[in-house]
């Protein structure tokens, strides 16, 4: 616990699954009173920006100014999803460098997430996936 109240208060973006969320915070990510209380959980961490990632649910991410959620519009039978955390924090640390929109960052996020869920494990056996992921979005 106290490693991970140092990191908190050391951080500038976190982001969380639901389940770390609510081991960490405890609060539920569910709850209609999510946005309030995550603004509270980043002023008293001085947290500039927190994704929440929530499985089949879709994410969430809190800023300062702003929070945006996006939901699936399909569901579909995951085949695996070790990996899919990572894989929706590479694209958004990407796109947050690359200086995208937020919900734009988030779409691509929430679709190469979907992609890595498709295949066994956390890494696809053809790298060409990334290159294709990559053009088809027109991420440069």
């Amino acid at each position: 616990p106290e490693t991970v109240k140092t990191c908190l208060g050391a951080c500038d973006i976190l982001k969380l699954s639901h389940e770390e969320l609510i081991e960490i915070t405890g609060i539920d990510p569910f709850a209609p009173s999510l946005e309030g209380r995550m603004k509270g959980f980043m002023a008293d961490h001085g947290i500039g920006l927190v994704i929440l990632t929530m499985g089949s649910k879709g994410s969430q991410w809190f800023a300062a100014d702003k929070t945006h959620k996006i939901v699936p519009d399909t569901f579909f039978e995951p085949l695996d999803t070790v990996g899919a955390g990572d894989a929706y924090a590479a694209v958004s640390a990407a796109g947050l460098a690359l200086g995208l929109p937020m919900e734009q960052i988030m779409e691509f996020a929430h679709k190469f997430a979907s992609i890595i869920c498709g295949i066994r494990g956390a890494l696809p056996a053809d790298l060409n996936l990334y290159k294709d992921f990559v053009n088809k979005m027109g991420i440069t």
